[in-house]
Formats: structure tokens, C-alpha cells, sequence
């Protein structure tokens, strides 16, 4: 026989079933914070700050440094001249050329016609020649003397008397119609004209301003430029061929009491926004921008008065990586802004 169960009791696990608890949230303890996030390389931090003194110094670590083969150097003690700028250009020989042919023309027919007077004046004394030959012979030997004269004064005129008496003046020309040589012309600013010539003149022709090229004065008894007003020189550059009508920068050295400060190597100076810049090492991995005027230019770099010292370890080779790290960070400031 069969057992039934009974109404109640049915009720009664139902309600039991309804009373158990269903799924609770969880509850976070107190302890438990979300972990932090990993900064990504934007947000990593800066390889460029500024320090106390307001300098700019990049960081860049011994690895990179290796990589880079960033070399380091020290300033050099050295002394200075003083010296004034002149500016100019490199001149067309052409004109110069065609002047030195016509007095050279010039000369060979005087030559000719004072030799042919004389013949014929020979040749009158003993009843040789006739009286209007003779006379003939005169006057051509006249004209082409006042050619002469002529020809003489207007290269001396417009090149100076110097060049125009050189006595090498043909091979000269010579040389220059080969490019053998080059002619530069330069004025000195008004109120910089030299009472003695120049010990020592070295020019750089744009846009390479760090090569220092010798020169040779060739004549600084021009005059005056009526535009400028300033003292004009002509000088040679021996076994270069200068790009003609090129912008040209002259240091003329000049006597006088010499200044004592340090070389800065040409290659770990740089130009940024028309201003001179050198790269310190401060630590093994620190480099402090400091700037460096840009008017004393020597055959082996930037010499300076102040603010290096041969104690200081400047970046002769990958400066232009740390600038470019600077740059990149967007901290780059000269201070004229600040």
C-alpha cells in the first residue's frame, strides 16, 4: 500500500526552498585595490630637465652612449689675436684678365714702334731713310706710349697700383684664367680701417663657415668703398678654385695685445635657432646645453674668453644626437624666451 504524503508537509518544503539564500554579491575587502597600471613609453619619464642654474641637461644612459659613439673632448688653452671682419666676395678674374691683356698689348707695341724709331733714326743718319719715314716712326712710337701709359693707368685704376706693377702680373693672370687662383675682394665695416697690413688673413666662404682658408694680401691700397665707407683689400687664394660671385667672411689679424682663452672643437659646436651651442658632460650620463658665441673662428674651432675651461669635457662627437633627444623632449629653450 501506497504512502501519501500530506498537504502541510508539501507546504512546508516549499517554504523551505524559498527561504534558502540565492547567490550574494562579492564584497571587496579593504585590502583588495585594483593594481596599477604599467606607464607606457609616453607617459615614461623625461630624458631632459632643467637644473638649478635654469640649464637644459639630456640624460643619455651608458648604452646608448655606446651606440651612439659619442666621444668626448677637452677645450684647448689657447690665445687669440685680435682681429676685425671684413666681407666681401669672390671677384670674376675676367675683367682683370682683359685689362692685363690690353696693357700687355699695349706694351708690345710700344716696344715694336720705339724699336722701329730708333731703327729709322739710325738709318737717317746715314742718309738711309727718309725724313717723313722718320717722322712717321716718331708719332707711332708717341700713340703707342700714351697706349701704354694709358692701359697702365686704368688697371691701376681698377685693380690698385700694387697689381698693376707686379712684375709676375702675366703669370698671375695666367693663373687665374686657369683657376689656379682666386680673387677676393673685401671691405671692411666704416671705421675698422688698418693703418698696417694685416699679420695673418684666413676667409671662410659661405655656407661652410668652419673652413678656415689662408689668404695672401694682394693689395689694401684701394681706397674707400663709397658705399660703405669702409677700407677695401684685395687678396689670393692659392690652389683653390672659389665659387665665383660666392659670399666671402675675412679675419684679418691684426697687431696687438692677444687674448688668453680655450679652443672649442669645430665638430661639437651647434648652430639651433641662429645661435652656437656645446654640449658639458656633469655626470657620467648627464650633458648641460650651454651656449657658445659664434665670432672668434680658428682653423680648429670656436675660441671663447669665458664660461669653459680646459677642466670642462665637452661632446666632440653625437652632439648632434643630444640635441636631437632635446629637441624631440620639446624642452629646447635658448632663454630668450623664458
Amino acid at each position: 500500500m501506497k504512502k501519501r504524503f500530506s498537504t502541510p508537509l508539501l507546504g512546508l518544503a516549499a517554504g523551505c526552498l524559498l527561504a534558502l539564500p540565492g547567490p550574494q554579491p562579492v564584497r571587496a575587502d579593504a585590502d583588495d585595490k585594483p593594481a596599477a597600471k604599467t606607464p607606457d613609453a609616453a607617459s615614461a619619464e623625461s630624458p631632459v630637465k632643467r637644473n638649478a642654474n635654469g640649464e637644459m641637461v639630456v640624460t643619455i644612459d651608458d648604452a646608448t652612449q655606446k651606440l651612439i659613439k659619442l666621444e668626448l673632448a677637452h677645450p684647448v688653452p689657447a690665445e687669440w689675436q685680435p682681429v676685425v671682419q671684413g666681407y666681401g666676395r669672390v671677384v670674376d678674374p675676367a675683367p682683370l684678365i682683359a685689362a692685363a691683356t690690353e696693357l700687355a698689348t699695349a706694351q708690345a707695341n710700344a716696344a715694336a714702334s720705339e724699336h722701329e724709331y730708333s731703327r729709322l733714326k739710325t738709318l737717317a743718319d746715314q742718309n738711309n731713310a727718309s725724313l717723313r719715314a722718320l717722322e712717321a716712326a716718331q708719332l707711332a712710337a708717341q700713340n703707342d706710349r700714351l697706349a701704354l701709359a694709358a692701359a697702365r693707368a686704368k688697371l691701376a685704376g681698377d685693380w690698385g697700383p700694387v697689381l698693376a706693377g707686379r712684375k709676375d702680373l702675366a703669370e698671375l693672370v695666367r693663373q687665374l684664367a686657369g683657376r689656379k687662383l682666386s680673387l677676393v675682394r673685401l671691405t671692411l665695416p666704416a671705421g675698422e680701417n688698418l693703418t698696417e697690413p694685416p699679420v695673418s688673413t684666413a676667409l671662410t666662404v659661405f655656407p661652410d663657415e668652419a673652413d678656415l682658408i689662408p689668404a695672401e694680401l694682394l693689395d689694401g691700397g684701394l681706397g674707400v668703398d663709397p658705399q660703405t665707407e669702409g677700407q677695401i683689400f684685395l687678396f689670393l687664394v692659392k690652389d683653390r678654385a672659389l665659387p665665383l660671385g660666392a659670399s666671402v667672411t675675412g679675419h684679418l689679424n691684426r697687431t696687438g695685445q692677444a687674448l688668453n682663452g680655450v679652443v672649442l672643437p669645430a665638430a661639437a659646436v651647434l648652430r639651433h635657432e641662429g645661435l652656437g651651442w656645446v654640449y658639458v658632460q656633469t655626470a657620467p650620463t648627464a650633458f648641460t646645453r650651454r651656449e657658445v658665441p659664434l665670432d672668434r673662428l680658428t682653423q680648429t674651432g670656436w675660441f671663447v674668453t669665458g664660461g669653459f675651461s680646459p677642466t670642462n669635457v665637452v661632446v666632440s662627437t653625437g652632439a648632434q644626437t643630444v640635441l636631437s633627444t632635446e629637441l624631440s623632449s620639446g624642452a629646447f629653450n635658448t632663454g630668450e624666451r623664458d
